[in-house]
């Protein structure tokens, strides 16, 4: 079985210029403000999941980044005197081996690896980029231990032939890689076209290709439409569209058999269904699932059914983790409380924040054993909505003052009421 990934280590990479380092629990949870870089944080690791590209050496940067430069990836802003930009990515595996790689932009317009750092409990195997210059990136000289040799690598994996312990390391980097899997925060539901009998299902960033995956597999499907059945009182069911086309609808348990099509569903069911088949599809396969925002346009009830569902699949596949970023308060505090004793310790909550000089910064909010932030830190982030709850009260107040003034006639009080004479 592959090791699995347990920290991750950033610089010079987005909005976060000086190291920082996270260690994953089995439910590793980034909250804070808008563009306080919790995406990038999250996207690192399927950022590294991608390289693997045979023949090309480096980054891939594909849909993580959104197809970006390097020089957009890359830390924009200054550093300190005498450091270099170059962008820092690490992993910690399970097994007890470490990688850290070094990204290199180059005057002449490329970005390299400008050094791999590999450890197992000993002092690391380190390969610096000698030849600068060379043409082609996909073989060129690096210094190691062993002094001058050509290295080659398809994306960040050196091949095999680099060093014992690098090739003793390589599978197990692969393994970890392979595992992880990706949803951004704007997915797709399954087609309203339907989808071709026998396309194979994938779950990439956006969702799609997670109904091929229910169409192709009766015992994922039927996992997938229990928690629908839960929580919406609809079952997943497939519907034919010819010979060679299906769909997957929403088909109410009671009441007229009316079956909906995934874009006529409410917003967050379709938001919500690739989280769910990815759910699926970890519980039986183990990895690690990164999942922006997965509460998006879901009502607090089944934000709720889906913080228990993520703890439920934590707890019964030992060989998966979950990395989530929300800006859902409702949402952190029922996973939270959903993995209060399944997964007791287990459990890692970082706050983002941006700094006054643009830089970003990741601080570890430590939870006792009944769950509780230790620090201050998440009750100061609630506290805008306890401020938007007394505001609210305030206005309610002061609108009732405001009825009964203009109720009153000009000048004061009332005059009595004249009987004649």
């Amino acid at each position: 079985m592959a090791p699995q990934i347990q920290s991750v280590e950033v610089a010079r990479y987005r909005g976060f210029r000086d190291a920082q380092q996270w260690s994953l629990g089995r439910l590793t949870l980034f909250y804070g403000e808008n563009n306080a870089g919790k995406s990038a944080l999250l996207r690192a690791l399927p950022v590294l999941a991608e390289s693997r590209t045979p023949g090309r050496a480096g980054l891939a940067l594909g849909d993580p980044v959104r197809r970006a430069a390097f020089r957009e990836v890359q830390w924009r802003g200054g550093v300190p005197s005498g450091e270099d930009d170059d962008v820092v990515l690490g992993l910690g595996l399970s097994d007890g081996t470490s990688w850290k790689w070094t990204f290199r932009w180059l005057p002449r317009g490329l970005a390299v690896i400008q050094e791999v750092a590999v450890s197992q409990g000993a002092e690391p195997v380190v390969f610096v980029r000698a030849d600068l210059e060379a043409p082609d990136p996909k073989d060129v000289e690096y210094t190691g231990t062993n002094g001058a040799q050509r290295l080659q690598f398809d994306g960040i994996i050196p091949r095999p032939g680099t060093h014992p312990l690098v090739d003793g390391c390589r599978d197990g980097l692969i393994g970890a890689l392979e595992g992880v899997v990706w949803l951004s925060a704007m997915r797709k539901a399954p087609a309203r076209e339907g989808t071709a009998v026998g396309a194979p299902g994938s779950l990439t960033g956006n969702g799609e290709g997670a109904a091929a995956l229910l169409l192709a597999d009766e015992h994922l499907r039927a996992e997938v439409s229990r928690w629908f059945e839960k929580h919406t009182r609809h079952r997943v069911t497939v519907e034919s569209l010819g010979s060679e086309l299906r769909r997957l609808v929403l088909d109410p348990l009671q009441g007229a058999a009316i079956q909906i099509p995934f874009p006529d569903a409410g917003e967050g069911l379709q938001q919500v269904f690739p989280v769910v088949v990815a759910l699926a599809h970890l519980r039986r396969a183990g990895g690690t699932l990164c999942v922006e925002e997965p509460e998006g346009h879901l009502h607090p009830r089944l934000q709720k059914g889906l913080a228990e569902l993520i703890v439920e699949v934590l707890s019964e596949q030992p060989s998966a983790s979950v990395v989530l970023e929300t800006h859902s308060e409702l949402f952190l505090v029922a996973a939270l409380t959903a993995a209060l004793k399944p997964l007791a310790g287990a459990v890692r909550l970082f706050w983002v924040e941006t700094s006054a000089d643009g830089s970003a910064t990741i601080e570890s909010i430590p939870l006792d054993e009944t769950g509780r932030p230790t620090t201050p830190r998440l009750e100061q982030a609630f506290a805008t909505m306890g401020a938007m709850e007394r505001d609210l009260i305030q206005a309610r107040r002061s609108g009732r003052d405001a009825t009964a003034s203009s109720s009153k006639p000009l000048g004061g009080a009332e005059k009595p009421r004249s009987h004649g004479g």
